[in-house]
């Protein structure tokens, strides 16, 4: 049986909303309410750590090979990468500065 017919029958046995995960780490099949009788898939991808536990609740549902390759070019772009390790920088200098709080001394009267 080809993938597609065993994702059409996947799809048939899923309810709208339903998730079912893959052996893809971090990548789910959902499907979506569909118009008419259609089948709607989507991926939904969550990110995970090494062990596959998930670091964000909600995932990302990617619906077409366009918006697949879309993400795939933001992901590999070396200046979204730059931002999103000086927001990281920032947030553990915020963690750090709030850690020293805790830390201090108090003086009670």
């Amino acid at each position: 049986m080809s993938l597609k017919e065993r994702l059409e029958q996947f799809a048939q046995e899923m309810k709208d909303w339903e998730t079912r995960k893959t052996s893809i780490m971090g990548v789910e099949i959902a499907k979506l309410p569909s118009k008419g009788g259609d089948l709607n898939l989507a991926l939904k991808v969550v990110p995970t750590d090494e062990e596959g536990k998930p670091l964000k609740r909600k995932g990302v549902f990617i619906t077409s090979l366009e918006q697949w390759d879309s993400m795939r070019r933001i992901f590999n772009d070396e200046k979204a990468t730059e931002l999103i390790e000086n927001i990281e920088k920032m947030k553990q200098r915020r963690e750090i500065k709030e850690d020293k709080e805790d830390t201090e001394e108090v003086f009670e009267l």
